[in-house]
């Protein structure tokens, strides 16, 4: 039986506690040498309001029941989010430094082109791009520019380190994520099923990247064709326009990579 979900005022006072907290945050990976309080007061600078002027949490099931908070990740915030991922590209590197390696790239998840607003005043400050009027004729950041400044900023840092940048668009591509193409080296989409595949959107993804790759990722949720022969018909689509569609999902157990070797063995080449 699911709990109730907690209001406002609880997740905002979960939040704060969590502020103060001197735990190291997620220990064992690239976080290391952060705190839980270091993590969570740059969210908490970085909290989108509604147009009510309340923070925006989100219910989230894809991982278990909980909830997410909206964030800007404008770079130019002091104290802010952004400062937290970096952390863990600087820790990244130095790791593969001290292994006598590099680090080749990186991955920047659900890039999206909503067309949504932002009206925390306290951020309005930062942005490098105008205000806009919602049909309230109430001012707010454009969330889509200030996803471009974050996508952008950590563009040329990558380029100045040597290093490649791979991201994840949000379907439909058509509806913003297009925006973002031209600032990775790697672009994915999330397909399903029935809906990702049409002609028109294979175009428009083979015309945006020109001379990049582009890989499509069937989503377990979505349904991944179970028949390899199907696999195969998909994949085969998906050359003519230049794209590999990666129809393994992405919770698979290793005896389903195997089922499907020959087919790696087969069109990796070409790829």
């Amino acid at each position: 039986q699911q709990e109730p979900e907690a209001t406002m005022e609880e997740k905002v006072a979960h939040l704060d506690s969590l502020t103060k907290s001197t735990k190291p945050y997620a220990p064992g990976t690239s976080y290391y040498g952060m705190t839980e309080g270091d993590v969570f007061t740059r969210i908490r600078n970085s909290l989108t309001r509604g147009l009510d002027g309340q923070y925006e949490f989100h219910s989230w099931f894809a991982w278990g029941v909980g909830w997410t908070a909206t964030t800007n990740q404008d770079p130019d915030i002091p104290g802010s989010a952004y400062e937290v991922m970096m952390k863990s590209v600087e820790n990244a590197q130095k790791t593969a430094a001290s292994q006598g390696s590099k680090l080749a790239g990186v991955y920047i998840d659900n890039l999206s082109g909503g067309y949504t607003l932002n009206y925390n005043e306290d951020h309005f400050a930062y942005t490098d791009y105008p205000l806009m009027w919602d049909e309230n004729k109430k001012l707010g950041i454009a969330n889509m520019t200030t996803t471009y400044e974050y996508a952008k900023r950590v563009h040329d840092d990558a380029v100045k380190n040597g290093m490649y940048v791979l991201g994840n668009t949000v379907f439909p591509e058509s509806k913003g994520a297009a925006k973002f193409v031209h600032l990775q080296d790697m672009v994915g989409s999330e397909v399903g099923d029935d809906w990702g595949w049409d002609n028109a959107i294979q175009k428009l993804r083979r015309t945006l990247i020109y001379r990049k790759g582009w890989a499509l990722l069937t989503t377990n949720d979505q349904g991944v064709p179970s028949d390899n022969a199907v696999k195969e018909e998909i994949i085969k689509s998906s050359m003519v326009y230049g794209l590999y569609a990666n129809l393994m999902g992405y919770r698979v157990d290793s005896s389903a990579w195997e089922s499907c070797r020959y087919l790696f063995r087969r069109y990796t080449p070409i790829i």
